[in-house]
C-alpha cells in the first residue's frame, strides 16, 4: 500500500529520521 508507506515516510520525516528522503521526495 503506497499510501500507507507515504504516510509512514511523513511520520519519519516529521521525526527527522529521513532528511535525505524528505529532500528528494518533496
Amino acid at each position: 500500500d503506497f499510501g500507507l508507506s507515504r504516510n509512514v515516510l511523513r511520520e519519519w520525516a516529521h521525526e527527522g529520521l529521513l532528511p535525505g528522503v524528505v529532500k528528494s521526495s518533496w
